[in-house]
């Protein structure tokens, strides 16, 4: 059992630092296309080890450009990593690809969620008003919802 843990810590300890090293690579190139390939496919490798694989997806799905395509595998991802760490850029993120899909009243209750648990997200904000710029069809009724909602917790905010 201890060689077993051995084995098993020695090849976490591996995975660790190749994700590490791969995540270095956002930081230290200003040009992310040059580097996405390789963050990609660290971030894959990382993936295939069962302890790091939580981590690889986060990451994975804060790359994920939000649009029809592949759009079943994001929702899932996005599920998974939702599951693994629900902090606000994956409730929202994942609230815009449920709206992509058109299951806009999950879009919703994970909106109203996500502002009543992380409220005043500017970058979330600014991300739905693009979104909806880009494709109304499928975001400016999450937009209108959220502006609602957003109302609706400042005023409760302020009557406390």
């Amino acid at each position: 059992i201890l060689l077993l843990g051995l084995v098993t810590l020695i090849q976490l300890r591996s995975g660790y630092y190749h994700l590490k090293n791969t995540l270095a690579l956002r930081s230290v190139s200003a040009n992310i296309a040059l580097t996405f390939p390789l963050l990609r496919s660290g971030l894959i490798a990382a993936h295939d080890q069962p302890l790091l694989s939580p981590y690889a997806e986060m990451y994975m799905f804060f790359y994920t450009e939000v649009n029809a395509d592949h759009i079943k595998q994001k929702i899932e991802m996005g599920a998974n990593v939702l599951h693994f760490l629900p902090i606000a850029p994956v409730v929202y993120r994942q609230a815009f690809f449920l709206a992509q899909d058109g299951q806009l009243a999950k879009a919703e209750q994970l909106m109203e969620q996500a502002i009543w648990s992380y409220p005043g997200d500017a970058e979330a904000d600014k991300f739905l008003e693009s979104l909806a710029e880009k494709d109304p069809a499928h975001f400016s009724a999450l937009l209108k919802f959220a502006v609602q909602k957003e109302k609706e917790h400042a005023r409760a905010v302020h009557h406390q």
